[in-house]
């Protein structure tokens, strides 16, 4: 979930359980379609695969 918030420029924060949560008002904005979306990321991920022996 959090990388997928960073990814998606949501800003949230993390709880004591390490569980990221977004403020309920930006949350149903973003979804009204009252703030904009960012735009979509260019940025991969690495390929972890290439480092198995």
């Amino acid at each position: 979930m959090k990388r997928w918030l960073e990814r998606n420029h949501w800003p949230h924060a993390i709880n004591i359980a390490g569980v990221p949560q977004v403020v309920r008002e930006y949350y149903e904005k973003r979804m009204a379609g009252a703030i904009p979306a960012a735009q979509a990321s260019t940025e991969q991920e690495p390929n972890f695969a290439a480092l198995d022996l």
